[in-house]
């Protein structure tokens, strides 16, 4: 793991928000969560690339259920490109 004191990745970091513990037992419970409310259904997690590529497998091995995972790339152009 990436030490945030040391390592020159984080040497413009002002302040840490959440601790990785933070971070780890919100996914936990999300998981415990999304399991309850998705019990019986057939889940499929879908992860937007790229931004959530970090969380992402975290978060689908916290949920106790059999799902599917898919991954889609988007765009936030809009209609800019459009001539």
């Amino acid at each position: 793991m990436i030490n945030p004191e040391t390592s020159p990745l984080y040497r413009d970091l002002q302040e840490i928000l959440l601790t990785n513990e933070q971070i780890q037992t919100r996914i936990s419970q999300m998981g415990k969560e999304l399991t309850q409310v998705y019990d019986g259904c057939d889940l499929v997690c879908i992860c937007i690339l790229k931004g959530a590529a970090p969380f992402f497998p975290d978060t689908t091995g916290a949920i106790d259920l059999r799902l599917q995972v898919d991954f889609r790339s988007i765009s936030s152009y809009g209609l800019s490109l459009i001539p």
